[in-house]
């Protein structure tokens, strides 16, 4: 099972781009580290998921810039297969019903497993669904744009020699 289709143009622009991942992904892991342990000593062992996203945003624009600066494409790498689009919404939703819940334990009355807590599940899937098939299909558009633009660009090349 699949999650994301890649279509890679160039070796070295994928090298640039997973060397732009990885330090993006150690800067995550040690910002999450960093806010878990906080989070326990601070806030008596509650674990808040604001904490996280913020860490997830900021090493996604790192990312971004980091790409940007070794000059890699990092949008014609990839798009989501269709459970990628699934996995995607569902870890979207799951964000979203803790938070809920962690808002309004009192209206669901401590049960992660009451009626007003699953009626909400399937509603919130169905609502963040089309969201995320119309960002994959953005990411569809940029990654055709790009391989023409690269077709160009080696063309142009070729032209040159």
């Amino acid at each position: 099972m699949n999650f994301i289709k890649r279509q890679i143009l160039d070796e070295r622009e994928e090298q640039l781009t997973n060397k732009a991942g990885m330090e993006a992904f150690s800067f995550l892991m040690t910002s999450n580290l960093i806010f878990y342990i906080g989070s326990i000593f601070i806030h008596s062992g509650k674990v808040y998921t604001q904490l996280f996203l913020f860490s997830s945003l900021i090493a996604v624009l790192y990312f971004l810039e980091r790409c940007r600066r070794l000059g890699a494409n990092y949008f014609n790498s990839f798009t989501f297969t269709i459970w990628g689009v699934m996995a995607m919404t569902a870890l979207v939703t799951v964000v979203i019903l803790v938070q809920n819940f962690q808002v309004n334990h009192a209206i669901y009355q401590n049960n992660p497993l009451h009626a007003k807590f699953l009626v909400v599940i399937p509603i919130t899937f169905l609502i963040y669904l089309p969201i995320m098939i119309v960002f994959n299909l953005i990411l569809e558009i940029v990654g055709k744009w790009q391989k023409v633009r690269f077709e160009k660009y080696l063309s142009d090349l070729e032209d040159e020699s």
